[in-house]
């Protein structure tokens, strides 16, 4: 009979098995609790950080922040909602939220942390 091999395989050695099965004498959980014994122990979770004060009052950012008490906003409502220009405002959100006054959602819209 005819032996068909891919030709990336000629000249290597059939691979070796690793993993043997367990006997019917062997108990799987002994195997598992050696493993979770060896495995390294997890470090505690971090404390979150406390929660950034809000801005100074009569300030660009605290009107931003008293826009944000109603909810997640887009930047081209707190636009609308300050006045400021679009430049201005990109400017201002990124500075508040590097100083982790508000926070960016995955979705785009600016929050409270």
């Amino acid at each position: 009979m005819l032996e068909i091999r891919p030709r990336f395989l000629e000249g290597h050695a059939e691979p070796k098995t690793v993993v043997r099965p367990l006997s019917a004498a062997e108990e799987p959980a002994a195997y598992i609790d050696k493993a979770v014994a060896r495995a390294p122990a997890r470090p505690a979770p971090k404390a979150a950080a406390p929660p950034a004060p809000g801005p100074e009052a009569g300030t660009p950012e605290a009107k931003v922040w008293d826009l944000l008490a109603g909810g997640a906003q887009d930047a081209d409502s707190l636009i609308r909602g300050t006045g400021l220009s679009a430049s201005d405002m990109a400017v201002l959100l990124l500075n508040m939220e590097i100083s982790g006054i508000i926070r960016r959602s995955p979705a785009g819209l600016f929050e409270k942390p």
